[in-house]
């Protein structure tokens, strides 16, 4: 055996220990000696109770992690993993330990010092909650936007009464942009510390705000507390508005069971119509500009003119690509990029027509393209301006009894209401591209194993863009939205909440 593949040996076969040592002591490096096989199992170790976290193996993880502290007692990184599985083992006190051992390692640790102040909350030692907590902020400030650990503050002030400390946290805590649902939270406790010393106006103030950033889920305890302060300021008028709007508010979440879904028919015989209308709406704005053009023009053109013609094959094309977009949403996005494909094709082989709008068919690409941005954009602000209105539905879900709402019933916001109209896009297309799949395999003769293959393919994406747009759809999961039956049930919330909201803002 030749000396270098003896040394390739030794590195790769950590269980030669004589080997090894007989190595290391020929480097003469007692360093390289002790960290050199330890070390790597060290390592090894804590990553299998990694893995073993990861997997939720808790038992598993401190016996892998237990075994590598017992070989390499320096290493900072077994002690807070340990110290992780302990906790969620309901092993308190070995997780302080573990996290003490680690911040004697490293003492500006903000992870650890967080990790032993959950273990001490858990303990009842408030006091030594906050001492952590607050020595990790000043290490490490945007802890303070860590929603665990800033809500954990909170507790333990909230534990002890001092109603000011949380006070000033949250004044240096809340900044514009915060998530939504840590600023609500923020707010709430904000405002029940200033109601407990007495500052019932600045209360007010912050429960107003966290109302009017609240969803509806979390509007029953709002409306409750802000009615008890109004008690205490002796306005029983605004405290029994709210304690109605709370109680509307429950009524209104037990009675979501009694809605029931849109059906397949209902949602077709929606879809038809609202395609009519969008079709109606853009063969209407292209006979205005056929219009408008032809006064420019002087009136010149007559009606059997060339150019009317070509207006009037456009106005039909662009409610037969508006009614069917209408139905499968992605027919005027793929005839957009088909257009500019061609246009980009063709423009190196010709001059563009700067008579291209008295003469719309000159140049096809760009007409089509025209019309489909034109559809796309109707399409797109017709749906979402109607169902994020008032009458919550298009005209065709009105005339079928439908309503678009959210999770809790509430009307939705014109940006969730865009979301839900785009993403009908993604199934649509795995529809479209699976049948035209399957279409071009018939029509075609070609390899027998590439066909079976593309038809199993296509098949399997059928499958997935119907369960896509079958109820509830993925653009309603998404968007977090409800298509439901209007008849059985139709809540005035909205009236109730929105007039307490003036009354209170």
């Amino acid at each position: 055996m030749t000396g270098q593949t003896y040394q390739v040996r030794v590195v790769i076969s950590i269980r030669h220990m004589s080997t090894f040592k007989g190595l290391a002591n020929r480097c003469g490096s007692d360093k390289f000696k002790t960290m050199s096989l330890q070390g790597l199992k060290g390592y090894l170790y804590g990553f299998s109770g990694l893995i073993n976290v990861m997997l939720l193996r808790f038992g598993a993880a401190v016996s892998c992690l237990s075994r590598g502290i017992e070989l390499v007692p320096d290493l900072p990184y077994n002690y807070s993993l340990r110290a992780y599985a302990r906790l969620c083992l309901d092993d308190l006190e070995g997780a302080v330990e573990d996290c003490s051992s680690k911040l004697a390692l490293v003492p500006n640790d903000a992870g650890a010092l967080a990790l032993r102040a959950s273990a001490y909350y858990l303990l009842g030692h408030f006091e030594l909650v906050i001492f952590d907590l607050e020595r990790a902020f000043e290490i490490e400030p945007s802890r303070k936007w860590f929603q665990f650990d800033c809500l954990r503050l909170l507790d333990a002030y909230s534990e002890l009464g001092d109603d000011r400390k949380i006070i000033d946290l949250i004044s240096v805590t809340i900044k514009p942009k915060l998530e939504r649902s840590l600023e609500v939270e923020l707010l709430t406790r904000r405002a029940r510390a200033y109601h407990n010393i007495g500052h019932d106006d600045q209360a007010i103030l912050d429960y107003n705000s966290a109302i009017r950033r609240g969803s509806k889920s979390e509007l029953v305890n709002l409306y409750s507390a802000r009615a008890r302060v109004y008690e205490r300021l002796h306005l029983d008028d605004l405290s029994e508005k709210d304690r109605l709007s709370a109680a509307q508010i429950q009524a209104h979440k037990a009675q979501m069971t009694e809605w029931i879904p849109a059906k397949p028919q209902q949602r077709l015989l929606a879809q038809v119509l609202d395609g009519l209308v969008v079709g109606c709406l853009t063969a209407f704005l292209l006979y205005v500009a056929a219009c408008t053009l032809d006064i420019t023009n002087g009136g010149k053109a007559g009606p059997l003119s060339m150019q009317i013609m070509q207006w009037q094959l456009l106005i039909l094309g662009g409610f037969a690509v508006a009614f069917l977009d209408a139905l499968f949403v992605c027919v005027a996005p793929l005839l957009l990029i088909a257009s500019i494909v061609a246009f980009v094709s063709t423009q190196a082989l010709r001059s563009l027509d700067l008579n291209i709008l008295g003469a719309p068919l000159a140049h096809p690409e760009l007409s089509f393209g025209f019309l489909a941005a034109l559809v796309i954009l109707i399409n797109w602000l017709y749906h979402s301006v109607m169902e994020s209105s008032p009458r919550e539905s298009t005209l065709g879900k009105a005339v079928v009894r439908l309503r678009v709402t959210d999770v809790d019933g509430g009307r939705l916001s014109f940006s969730r209401a865009s979301l839900r109209h785009l993403l009908k896009v993604v199934a649509s297309t795995i529809v479209i591209t699976s049948v035209s799949g399957i279409a071009v395999l018939v029509c075609s003769h070609g390899a027998i194993l590439l066909e079976a293959i593309v038809t199993l393919v296509s098949v399997f994406l059928l499958l997935i863009g119907l369960l896509a747009l079958s109820s509830p759809g993925l653009h309603n999961c998404f968007a977090s939205c409800l298509v439901i039956d209007n008849y059985l049930y139709a809540p005035k919330l909205r009236m109730l909440v929105e007039g307490s909201e003036r009354d209170g803002g």
